[in-house]
């Protein structure tokens, strides 16, 4: 059978989308991956998808120049180095689908003067942005539905997503983002945090128009997702097998209740005292700390604006006073787990001192780990679930994840097709299955009959660039029957069931 398909390699170049797979090297493999990399309870969030392919960089390319891809090259084709946008094009009967789409991170041009000029590079997708931005004074979110606290931190991110799709998580969190520390704590390490204590997942979906959807799941999503596809005997390869170490047969899932103080203490104050030289402002990073102790903490509901002699004395010398109280700017406090307030000094002709800053407000302090247990015997993991305060609700997730371990499950490492091979697979790959989607797979010889999850996709473009071979990575899909609280279908109680909502 003959499936109409195409793919094309595009640039951002110039402030256009510009087409450049003629200077592909078909010879080498295209290859693209994103997703959940793993397929066990606590596989929640993607890790960042990469995208590889060779460029001509001899005279026989598009540009008719050699170094056409060697950054820093009096050839070097405008717009193309680290950090250019790419994206990987597939067209199946007529119809555009945005597979993939990042920057790129690695160009490694070929050197030799009779050596293949080629020039390797490699891409990464958006979760790969996620996954350098540092914590810079992410507020403290109180009472908020899970797929809210993915928006704000995703939001508090330099670049955004092209696209996102959030689903309305059923479960909220008394408080969130209370146990980062700025100078340590990555967004990444929040959004993991986030899925983990409710139970979703954060992905990047392909499109049609951008190929960059940034997606979550509640853990409600995949109990009603109808099945999306079915490999029967149609895939080319597949590693199966049962594994002893992934049962459980005890799980504990830790909680974090917090105290609040129900007046102002001092949050954070400085050690030692500051000069800010004349026309200068200084920016002040004061750690927020347990008065009572030394241990590091959050708060809220800062005093603002400063008070001066209360909050803060400057003084015109060194060591003490507070006779520039007045002439000093002071800016307003912000932050929760490290505290910043700007001080500016408009002499023009003399520095001040700042011998005495503090910032007062409410603290939060984290109580130690709560547990709730399900199941019994020798098998058992811990999962924490940090932003996540009801014991009631640990209890329920516990009877899940029991229930959800203590199966003997097959572990599919990999399924891989050719999607060339028909146009039912073709649709496979340009979106009919992403990421999430339920899948059924048939397979004679291991006698499997079984519906799985999609957590992670692999394609390589092969064969001088006519056959796309795809690989899955999948997660079981529970056979008991889900018990969704207040859903028409899901809400009626039966046996067997795993309760997902409280």
């Amino acid at each position: 059978m003959t499936v109409s398909w195409s793919w094309a390699v595009e640039m951002y170049l110039s402030a256009a989308w510009t087409d450049v797979t003629r200077d592909v090297v078909k010879a080498e493999p295209v290859h693209a991956t994103r997703g959940i990399q793993g397929s066990g309870v606590k596989d929640l969030v993607a890790l960042p998808g990469m995208f590889s392919f060779v460029l001509d960089n001899s005279q026989a390319n598009s540009g008719a120049k050699l170094g056409y891809y060697s950054p820093g090259h009096a050839n070097c084709r405008a717009g193309f180095g680290k950090g250019t946008r790419v994206r990987l094009k597939l067209v199946h009967s007529g119809a555009s689908y945005y597979w993939w789409h990042g920057r790129i991170r690695t160009i490694e041009p070929m050197a030799g003067q009779f050596r293949e000029r080629m020039t390797f590079v490699q891409a990464a997708d958006y979760m790969q942005i996620l996954s350098d931005f540092q914590l810079d004074k992410l507020a403290i979110q109180e009472d908020k539905r899970f797929d809210q606290l993915i928006d704000t931190a995703v939001d508090a991110v330099s670049t955004a997503p092209m696209a996102t799709s959030y689903a309305v998580d059923p479960s909220t969190s008394e408080i969130a983002f209370h146990l980062e520390q700025d100078e340590r704590t990555y967004i990444m390490t929040v959004l993991q945090k986030i899925c983990q204590s409710t139970g979703g997942m954060l992905f990047v979906k392909g499109d049609a128009t951008g190929g960059e959807t940034l997606t979550y799941e509640s853990r409600h999503t995949r109990a009603l997702r109808a099945l999306a596809g079915t490999l029967n005997n149609t895939m080319s390869d597949m590693k199966l097998g049962w594994e002893e170490r992934e049962q459980y047969t005890k799980v504990r899932v830790l909680v974090y209740p917090v105290r609040t103080d129900d007046s102002n203490v001092v949050l954070a104050s400085l050690a030692q005292e500051v000069e800010i030289g004349p026309l200068k402002s200084y920016t002040f990073n004061l750690r927020v700390r347990d008065p009572n102790g030394s241990a590091r903490i959050s708060g809220k509901t800062l005093v603002s604006p400063l008070v001066a002699d209360t909050d803060y004395k400057v003084s015109s010398v060194s060591g003490g006073g507070n006779d520039k109280n007045g002439s000093v700017t002071v800016g307003t406090p912000s932050g929760s787990n490290v505290i910043s307030v700007t001080i500016t000094n408009p002499d023009l002709g003399a520095s001040v001192y700042v011998n005495h800053l503090q910032v007062r407000g409410l603290g939060i302090y984290p109580y130690d780990s709560q547990d709730q247990f399900a199941g019994s015997g020798d098998r058992h993991f811990t999962y924490e679930m940090p932003y996540q305060a009801s014991l009631t609700f640990a209890k329920a997730y516990a009877t899940y994840l029991q229930g959800a371990t203590s199966n003997d499950l097959p572990i599919i490492s990999d399924v891989w097709f050719y999607a060339d091979f028909s146009d039912v697979l073709m649709g496979y790959l340009h979106g009919d299955v992403e990421i999430g989607s339920r899948v059924l797979l048939q397979e004679a010889a291991t006698g499997l009959d079984m519906e799985f999850f999609v957590n992670f996709i692999d394609l390589e473009i092969v064969n001088n660039g006519s056959q796309a071979k795809v690989g899955w990575t999948l997660a079981p899909a529970e056979t008991a029957q889900y018990f969704i609280l207040d859903d028409t279908t899901y809400g009626v109680l039966d046996e067997p069931t795993i309760v997902l909502a409280i």
